[in-house]
């Protein structure tokens, strides 16, 4: 793999590998957004053994065909809409993620232990001047188009240093998801921070993994919001209608049930005697259930990318029941203080009357 800072994606250095195996709220929100990317299984993908000649196959030792990547960040809000080319949103460009990681599996990525690619301008005009953190969106900020390339450990880099990396690649030239592991560093880049921008993976160089998995993974997303609720002690109700309506996945609100676009369930163990419907979303208080505040969880899942997923808070608040008077009787309502003064007065008006009638038979 060379040059591999200054490279369009057509030119990232694993031809052979490419070759060998060929031959996913509203538009805007004030919440905090979470990006999630789920990847293939790596049960088909090309590598190096140490020959000239790729393998195309299940993943080598020490990864195995179970394994997948997976990823997440953070924005403050959604990504801005209507991205057309791949745009920076990494600290050096938009700057827009927070607490960004990645895992292959076995090595994970993320801005403790790592850097994102700072800079990728290899002149191919649907490239432009990106980096490894830049993505494209349709008109809900959903990620369309990505390039993610963490490499660990972060610069200052020496020549000879062993490398690790992961790049993910939407649509552009080597779609797919790469994996370089323990690969020497032949150049340091000063006017990069001292970034490795040059590594080799040659044929015959003997690394621990080298591969590409040419099935990409799905991005998803999440406008996650803390739920609540109330209900009476003594009284069976439904205390939230539906957790997920205040949540959005991918953009819209969140639906559950048949054909919508999410997936509830419980996290943890609720309190006995409340619930969660996961066909409804609705959480559920038995009658039994005593008064107080009682806090849950509960995952949200994208219903296309099932292993997509948040947890969310929630709370239900149960308020005493009104007791029965002595005796099991239903206590008398009491009267206002004008309704005890209207009250007084209708009663001394009908003495009254009473009096009068009595004065006329008499």
């Amino acid at each position: 793999m060379r040059g591999i800072w200054n490279t369009s994606p057509a030119r990232l250095g694993l031809p052979g590998i490419v070759a060998g195996v060929l031959g996913s709220l509203m538009a805007s929100s004030a919440c905090a957004t979470t990006y999630l990317y789920v990847g293939q299984p790596y049960t088909s993908v090309g590598y190096y053994d140490g020959t000239a000649t790729p393998v195309s196959g299940p993943a080598p030792a020490p990864y195995g065909p179970a394994m997948r990547v997976t990823g997440s960040f953070t924005t403050n809000a959604r990504l801005p809409a209507n991205l057309g080319t791949l745009k920076n949103i990494g600290p050096t460009g938009l700057n827009l993620m927070n607490g960004w990681k990645f895992n292959d599996g076995l090595l994970s990525y993320a801005d403790g232990n790592s850097a994102l690619v700072p800079t990728i301008s290899g002149g191919d005009p649907a490239l432009g001047e990106t980096s490894g953190a830049s993505v494209s969106t349709d008109s809900l900020g959903n990620i369309v188009d990505y390039m993610f390339w963490p490499w660990a450990p972060k610069p200052p880099h020496a020549v000879g240093q062993k490398m690790d990396s992961l790049f993910l690649l939407g649509s552009q030239g080597q779609a797919g998801e790469g994996i370089t592991n323990q690969i020497p560093c032949t150049q340091v880049v000063a006017a990069m921070g001292d970034f490795c921008g040059n590594a080799s993976a040659a044929p015959g160089t003997q690394v621990t993994a080298f591969f590409l998995n040419v099935n990409p993974g799905k991005w998803s997303n999440f406008d996650p919001l803390p739920d609540s609720g109330q209900s009476i002690a003594g009284t069976a109700s439904a205390a939230i209608g539906n957790v997920a309506a205040n949540d959005g996945v991918n953009g819209v609100p969140g639906t559950v049930g048949s054909g919508g676009n999410a997936v509830v369930s419980p996290v943890g163990n609720w309190p006995n005697g409340i619930s969660l419907d996961s066909a409804t979303g609705a959480v559920m208080v038995a009658a039994s259930v005593p008064a107080g505040s009682y806090s849950m969880a509960y995952q949200l899942c994208d219903s296309q990318s099932p292993l997509a997923c948040v947890e969310v808070g929630a709370q239900v608040v149960v308020k005493p029941g009104t007791p029965p008077g002595p005796g099991g009787a239903t206590p008398v309502p009491t009267l206002g203080e004008w309704g005890g003064i209207a009250l007084s007065s209708l009663l001394a008006l009908l003495g009254g009357a009473r009096l009068r009638r009595r004065g006329v038979n008499t």
